[in-house]
């Protein structure tokens, strides 16, 4: 191997091509599976090396002298300036005053200032390293890659002001610890927006034209990691997917949504999504309005309350004490658990818990397969309980009560106008059947206590 492959193999920043495709990064001379790989690949005379940088090029932003443009002075002046001239030059400061390069990374940093962008400036990437630049004028940023990503340092706050434009395959990524605002509701890039670090807070709502700071409203928005701050407003997006981080501080509109992992809608954040959400992980702590929730994993914390049509709850969700699921049509519970309120009018319940501390008020229930209500949980249904299976360990009331299979434990207290014990229903010892009005039994057994005012047992 010669010097020129050896130095290569031993970089950090050069990668290993084939047909222009990366195989590997290198990160170090000890990568020896890597290395014995792209050696034995050289020894066969394959010339797989195309060396150069795989970023876009960064240039810096050096404002304006006196006389227009950016002084070679060995420092990177930053400051004020219209971009739209030669205010560029490189990570030291010492080239001459230089035009923009289309597709660049622009860097902002040395002393803060406004700079005015006019005409549209294609950029691969924004990286502010100075606190309070505000980036202005008439003119627009058109995202010119795959993944945008915007960046502010740790403890750096910019704002976007300038329109920013791009076409389906632009995403706008923002990067970094610090703070980024986008104030232009006539954005209208339409490749997406992602949070994966720090926070960015958008000032303005959607506009009659369908364009917002979040870009076209038939974009889509994800949040990896950090925060979307939505700034007191209310966006539109086509769909919302939270796996990391959090969603504050405002309202979003969207057709579908998705809740998972570690994603959190915050305390005072609104969701509404037209369509359905998805939560199989991570907080809802605020409000989501949708037709059709689906609940397999994750919180509705305390201060969390959906407003649904219909709700699946199974796998792990849990409904914490002080959250709410509302339901104007139906809940069908086969897992999690609900520690707070459940509202709905039909209530299918086939596994899972209704906790100590939960409540689940309906029109009618059906309590059958593996579905408990713990010691102090309550079912109440205001029409009738059908149950087939599961356990009632807590309290039950309705006015009509169907008991085919299952248990009143030792706990459970039944409270009913009517009563039919058929089947396989078995009251347990200490478990307790009280029906204003009558029961009637023509099968299952009572081992505890049944209380009524007309008694009809003919099996059993």
């Amino acid at each position: 191997m010669n010097k020129q492959e050896a130095s290569f193999l031993n970089s950090r920043q050069e990668s290993v091509w084939v047909n222009t495709k990366l195989i590997c990064r290198l990160k170090s001379a000890t990568c020896l599976g890597r290395t014995v790989f792209a050696s034995s690949l050289i020894s066969v005379g394959l010339n797989l090396f195309s060396p150069g940088p795989i970023l876009a090029a960064e240039q810096y932003w050096d404002g304006d002298n006196a006389g227009g443009g950016s002084t070679p002075n060995s420092t990177v002046d930053g400051g004020s300036g219209n971009w739209n001239g030669s205010n560029w030059t490189n990570a030291v400061g010492t080239t001459a005053g230089a035009g923009w390069n289309n597709g660049s990374t622009a860097v902002f940093m040395g002393t803060a200032g406004t700079v005015g962008v006019s005409g549209t400036q294609g950029i691969s990437g924004l990286n502010f390293k100075t606190d309070n630049y505000v980036l202005g004028g008439s003119g627009a940023l058109g995202l010119s890659s795959a993944e945008t990503l915007v960046t502010a340092d740790p403890a750096v706050n910019a704002v976007i002001n300038t329109r920013i434009r791009g076409g389906d395959g632009s995403k706008f990524v923002k990067n970094g610890l610090g703070t980024v605002t986008l104030s232009n509701d006539n954005n209208d890039y339409t490749g997406g927006t992602e949070v994966r670090e720090g926070t960015l807070k958008l000032d303005g709502s959607p506009n009659i034209f369908g364009n917002s700071p979040l870009g076209s409203i038939n974009g889509s928005t994800s949040v990896t990691g950090g925060t979307l701050d939505l700034g007191g407003t209310t966006q539109r997006q086509n769909t919302l997917d939270v796996s990391a981080g959090a969603v504050t501080n405002g309202t979003i509109r969207v057709e579908t949504a998705t809740i998972s992992k570690t994603g959190t809608i915050a305390a005072g954040t609104t969701l509404n999504a037209d369509d359905s959400i998805s939560q199989s992980g991570g907080v809802l702590a605020g409000n989501a309005k949708t037709k059709d929730y689906d609940f397999s994993g994750g919180l509705i914390a305390g201060t969390g309350v959906v407003q649904t049509d219909t709700a699946t709850v199974r796998g792990l969700g849990i409904v914490q004490v002080g959250g709410n699921l509302n339901a104007d049509v139906s809940i069908t519970q086969s897992g999690g658990s609900i520690e707070g309120t459940a509202t709905t009018k039909k209530y299918d319940f086939s596994g899972g818990l209704i906790a100590g501390t939960g409540v689940v008020q309906t029109d009618t229930a059906t309590v059958r397969g593996l579905g408990i209500v713990q010691v102090g949980g309550k079912l109440n249904a205001d029409v009738s309980i059908a149950q087939s299976g599961g356990s009632i360990e807590g309290t039950a009331t309705t006015k009509k009560y169907d008991f085919s299979g299952g248990l009143i434990a030792g706990t459970g207290v039944v409270q009913t106008d009517t009563a039919t014990v058929r089947g396989l229903g078995i009251v347990k010892v200490g478990g307790k059947l009280n029906a204003d009005v009558s029961i009637a039994q023509s099968g299952g057994s009572i081992e505890g206590t049944a209380t009524t005012k007309d008694y009809d047992f003919s099996g059993g």
